[in-house]
């Protein structure tokens, strides 16, 4: 069977993405910020912190519930870029010194309460879907839950940075690496309206049939414990960055290692030949599945130029 035959068509993809909007601007929420991030309850990627960095919490009313982000600013003497960094599938807490030291505001959105300032709710994690059940609870519920309060909380934090000061209103880029490079394409998508641009490290969330439950896209096989594999489909379809592509109209970077088992070359090269607008492919050889230097400096010239 052609699993891409249950793929929702290009306005259902849109209404999708207008739900989620709806979602996110009709959310009540109250913020708070602490400059303190306790480093030794955090799994965390990237460099230490430093004082000027902000954990903001947000206490949403409704379905989006209690989430987390960091946030960087740039302290320049001119308002900056934002760039909005989303999580890996291991939902680490991650820190971008590097970019934020190049003159960009970042962002780190931790969705959905699964990384909180005491540590990873492991309790989540080892729950009835045996991983984060993001990926297979958008599935099990047909895109109900999931990514789509996954979705609207990145894009209500967004929307908040881009009311800071210091931060360009109406430029806002998104990146991060395997289902952070995935949901930074969704992202895209999802306010492409002002998005300047994306950097995809080797992405996840992308050509779900050609791996079949397998690879990473095993993380959602439990789905398939409460609905069958062809509507397991059907709601892959509505995540799958292969199903936005009419709607990336801005520049967009893609990383790829010859020798990643996970979100494997051949899943992602697809995607890049679908593109239409600028676009960047970066095959990298030998690489496996990991966060690399080289995505690292890649990003910093993708936003210098775009962002």
């Amino acid at each position: 069977m052609n699993y891409f035959d249950l793929y929702p068509k290009a306005e259902q993809v849109d209404k999708f993405m207008e739900e989620i909007k709806s979602l996110s601007d009709g959310t009540k929420f109250n913020t708070s910020a602490s400059s303190v991030i306790n480093l030794e309850k955090q799994d965390f990627y990237g460099f230490h912190s430093y004082w000027e960095d902000k954990m903001i919490t947000f206490d949403c009313e409704g379905e989006l519930s209690k989430f987390y982000a960091i946030f960087q600013p740039a302290k320049l003497k001119h308002d900056a870029p934002l760039l909005v960094n989303l999580p890996g599938y291991g939902f680490e807490t991650e820190y971008c010194n590097e970019i934020v030291f190049e003159g960009f505001n970042v962002l780190t959105v931790m969705p959905l309460g699964y990384n909180t300032p005491e540590g990873r709710k492991r309790e989540i994690r080892d729950g009835e879907y045996g991983t984060w059940p993001v990926l297979p609870e958008t599935l099990a519920t047909g895109t109900k839950k999931g990514y789509r309060q996954y979705l609207a909380q990145a894009m209500l934090a967004t929307k908040w940075a881009l009311n800071q000061k210091g931060v360009s209103s109406d430029r806002v880029s998104f990146f991060g690496t395997s289902n952070g490079g995935g949901t930074a394409l969704l992202m895209g998508s999802l306010m492409n309206d002002i998005c300047s641009c994306v950097a995809a490290d080797v992405p996840f969330l992308v050509n779900f049939p050609k791996s079949d439950f397998n690879h990473a896209f095993s993380y959602g096989a439990s789905a398939m414990n409460f609905v069958s594999k062809e509507d397991a489909y059907k709601a892959a379809g509505y995540i799958d960055v292969l199903s936005h592509v009419h709607r990336l109209k801005f520049p967009v970077l893609l990383t790829a290692g010859t020798n990643d088992t996970s979100c494997p070359w051949e899943n992602i090269y697809p995607l890049f030949e679908k593109l239409t607008e600028t676009k960047c492919f970066m095959s990298l050889k030998g690489e496996g599945h990991r966060y690399t230097r080289e995505f690292i400096h890649l990003a910093k010239s993708w936003f210098r130029m775009y962002a």
